[in-house]
């Protein structure tokens, strides 16, 4: 599918998730920087990537950049999903001063 349509950024980040669950990091992190290639503010993209590096980098600094630049690019988020970044966000700064 992505070779017949590989600015579909929905693809890309599903792709993403799925090799990240298989164990390929580095992978999905570069299907979701292809992602954001095309779209740029992609809400779901930069969560994974912040998700992503995170968790599977130990990159905190990269996760809050991807983090902030969601909530930034993305004013009409919902309520919840802007409290569940501005969450993880904190948890991150709380781990950051232990």
């Amino acid at each position: 599918a992505l070779q017949v349509t590989p600015n579909n950024v929905a693809i890309r980040t599903e792709m993403a998730s799925c090799l990240y669950y298989g164990g390929d990091v580095d992978g999905a992190i570069s299907q979701l920087q292809q992602s954001l290639r095309y779209d740029p503010k992609d809400a779901n993209s930069l969560f994974n990537l912040g998700m992503v590096k995170w968790q599977g980098k130990k990159d905190s600094k990269g996760a809050l950049a991807a983090w902030q630049l969601l909530l930034k690019s993305n004013p009409q988020l919902s309520a919840d999903r802007k409290a569940t970044v501005e969450k993880l966000m904190g948890d991150i700064q709380m781990g950051n001063k232990n």
